[in-house]
């Protein structure tokens, strides 16, 4: 069975959160694919907020048997 794991978040953040989860994980899964996307989230005039970035991983995997 093909399972997905999704990370959303910060790029500091998540990074730990991943390699964290990988090293849990060990050698019980087996990776297929890691896809990971960027966008930015911009501020408007009324929350004068700076733009953030905001990113998320999806790591396609099987657990080994």
């Amino acid at each position: 069975m093909i399972l997905v794991k999704e990370f959303l978040g910060y790029e500091d953040l998540q990074e730990r959160a991943v390699n964290n989860w990988l090293k849990e994980k060990g050698d019980a899964i087996e990776i297929i694919d890691i896809k990971y996307s960027v966008s930015c989230i911009q501020s408007t005039m009324e929350s004068m907020s700076p733009s953030r970035e905001f990113s998320g991983i999806l790591i396609i995997y099987k657990r080994k048997v």
